[in-house]
């Protein structure tokens, strides 16, 4: 109640509270809030290092997500886009608790995320040669988006981004 009333300061005092319960399911809500206050409050430093503390420590797939994501948001807000993607690949590959962790929102939206992020590297880009590469990879990523949630929130646009950033060759083939 207090996270959503925008009291962040409050909201991570008592989820702060929360972390220390012997309930470990208690306990990880309690740690996500802290992640989602800090964030709320725009504290990079403290997100950051709570975020590095529980990726070093925490032991749910779930945690790591959330961790890793609220990571690869602040450097993404950064416009750090490398870092970004790592962290999201992070989140993605090693970190997904699969289906009926309770977290596939925060998935899905990693995932999404981690395309935005070749987008941007794409973008950048000035080698032919490395554009084709991340032009594959965001092709890739939103691929997978639209076909992992397939009734998920960015299926439409991940499907229309994933066509956009096909290889060239694979267009043609496709025409003939």
């Amino acid at each position: 109640l207090l996270y959503d009333k925008n009291k962040y300061e409050d909201a991570r005092k008592l989820f702060e509270t929360i972390t220390t319960s012997p309930e470990p399911a208690i306990a990880a809500a309690g740690t996500a809030g802290v992640i989602r206050s800090l964030s709320g409050l725009k504290d990079a430093s403290g997100l950051e290092a709570y975020c590095r503390k529980v990726l070093s420590t925490a032991t749910q797939p779930s945690l790591l997500l959330i961790a890793a994501n609220a990571l690869g948001d602040a450097a993404f807000v950064k416009k750090d886009y490398g870092a970004a993607r790592d962290l999201y690949i992070q989140s993605v590959v090693r970190h997904n608790p699969g289906r009926g962790g309770g977290v596939e929102r925060e998935h899905e939206r990693a995932l999404y995320r981690l395309g935005e992020c070749y987008e941007a590297l794409f973008a950048a880009a000035k080698d032919a040669k490395l554009k084709d590469f991340i032009s594959a990879m965001a092709s890739s990523t939103f691929r997978e988006l639209s076909v992992e949630y397939p009734s998920g929130r960015y299926r439409e646009v991940a499907a229309a981004k994933s066509v956009k950033y096909e290889a060239k060759e694979e267009k043609k083939e496709e025409k003939k």
